[in-house]
């Protein structure tokens, strides 16, 4: 069943993009278009070894034990790419040859059936595009102060996820984000939250109270908590 959960998540938020009420088809249009954005960003798994793929280009990657990186743009700080171990519960680097490890980039770790738990340091800015999308075996996520995005479909699919610490310096969920974590009951927003994206939270069906101390502030996107518990609640 969890399998099946898994394989079937990439095409979950999809097929609910045409039956969210009250949306115009333009609107839809933006939304489903969005979403396929994220699943079919730039970066891939295969082929991490030699090089990065970003729009075109090839970026040369290095090596520091069973983490790949690349450079970021401005050539100060690193980028986790890749991570080739097989340990069940990791802690990320947050520095790499005298650099501060700045972000996770596009399906680090997409679909690895080992990680139980893992916990990112707050160095990291951005959790990136489906980093740790379809990880049907990750239970607990740490995020550190520092971190301040959650990028598209990090977390979505994570069928066995309960736990999850945030930061307050978080400030954007973004769409998908844990779409599809069945075993999800109750999440923490720190103060500094801004937006939680369209169907950030659709299909966690045990997902039933999330507190937000920003207060009504906080921008909700189209169906971010769609089809969750029956009880489900915001509290303010």
């Amino acid at each position: 069943m969890k399998k099946r959960t898994a394989a079937v998540f990439l095409v979950l938020c999809v097929l609910f993009c045409g039956v969210t009420a009250g949306m115009s088809e333009t609107e839809d249009d933006i939304l489903e278009e969005s979403f396929h954005s994220a699943l079919n960003g730039p970066g891939s798994v295969e082929g991490l070894s030699a090089s990065f793929s970003v729009s075109g280009y090839n970026i040369p990657t290095f090596s520091d034990g069973d983490f790949k990186y690349r450079m970021s743009d401005d050539g100060e700080t690193a980028v986790l790419v890749s991570y080739s171990g097989t340990d069940a519960d990791v802690v990320f680097p947050d520095t790499v040859n005298g650099l501060p490890v700045t972000g996770i980039d596009t399906a680090m770790c997409l679909c690895d059936p080992t990680l139980e738990s893992i916990r990112i340091p707050g160095s990291v800015q951005t959790i990136g595009i489906r980093a740790f999308a379809q990880c049907t075996s990750l239970k607990t996520v740490v995020i550190d102060e520092g971190v301040t995005k959650l990028d598209k479909c990090c977390f979505g699919g994570c069928t066995e996820l309960e736990k999850i610490r945030l930061p307050e310096s978080l400030e954007i969920v973004d769409e998908c984000a844990f779409a599809s974590c069945d075993r999800l009951q109750e999440i923490t927003f720190g103060s500094g939250l801004k937006s939680i994206g369209n169907m950030a939270f659709l299909k966690c069906s045990m997902l039933s109270r999330v507190i937000l101390p920003g207060g009504d502030d906080v921008l909700i996107g189209q169906n971010a908590f769609g089809e969750c518990a029956d009880d489900f609640r915001i509290v303010y």
